[in-house]
């Protein structure tokens, strides 16, 4: 509807007169534009007449969206990058659900970062969501912080496990992982390891094991595992999990 607008206004001599005109406030009509509230039905009706459209306005693009030159690069590299996986995604090895994970804490070393995230299936492809609860800056240096950082990725399957690649809005780094199949004969877990993609630091980590673990379609475990989300002590981990994530020494 707010593209829609805009492009009905492009030849309009006054917006304060049309506004006028169609019975809203300047205010108002703002937020038409900007996608932020829609008219009223006896509004739409006064904005269709007044040029010669009808409701579908509110549902479909007047015009088709030209796809920015940087889009149209990135997702020709995206569609280079998958077709190197021709292979189908074997559900089997990682289903759709809900895992745990825990790795090695990128900012405290010595201590664990754990969280969860939802494994599920777009199309033919295999994806990420997560959340990083603790505080993160929306640009470095400003003092804005998130709630949560929202990470968003893509899994792609080998013949011996599985990789991620995943990334932020925030940030502009991304975090690789290549997962292995089992831990201890157990094959609800996944081992595998995570690379950070920025610069060594002497007071911070950038590679670590991560450990991931199905976990079964039980809400309340669910509700549980999030409440308990976030960088805590080693001796907060299940043993046969902290064994694993401590294979690599400390801040590599």
């Amino acid at each position: 509807m707010g593209d829609n607008l805009k492009i009905l206004c492009r030849d309009v001599p006054s917006v304060t007169k049309l506004c006028v005109d169609i019975g809203v406030n300047r205010t108002q009509f703002n937020r038409y534009l900007s996608g932020e509230a829609f008219p009223r039905p006896d509004v739409l009706y006064r904005i269709c007449a007044r040029f010669g459209v009808d409701a579908n306005i509110l549902l479909e693009p007047l015009q088709p969206r030209e796809q920015d030159p940087m889009e149209q690069t990135t997702d020709e590299i995206y569609r280079e990058v998958m077709s190197l996986n021709r292979r189908p995604f074997d559900h089997y090895l990682m289903p759709d659900a809900m895992y745990r994970y825990w790795r090695m804490s990128f900012q405290r070393p010595g201590s664990v970062y754990c969280s969860m995230a939802q494994v599920y299936t777009r199309g033919q492809t295999k994806l990420w969501k997560a959340l990083d609860v603790f505080q993160q800056p929306y640009r470095p240096g400003t003092k804005r912080y998130a709630r949560t950082n929202r990470f968003r990725g893509v899994l792609i399957q080998h013949f011996d496990g599985v990789s991620l690649i995943c990334a932020t809005s925030i940030e502009s780094t991304f975090n690789l992982t290549f997962f292995e199949y089992g831990l201890g004969g157990q094959t609800k877990y996944y081992t595998g390891l995570s690379f950070l993609t920025r610069r060594r630091t002497m007071d911070s980590n950038r590679l670590s094991v991560t450990v991931m673990e199905r976990l079964p379609d039980d809400p309340a475990l669910w509700r549980d595992v999030a409440r308990k989300a976030g960088i805590g002590p080693a001796s907060a981990v299940p043993p046969e999990v902290l064994d694993a994530l401590q294979r690599l020494p400390d801040r590599i």
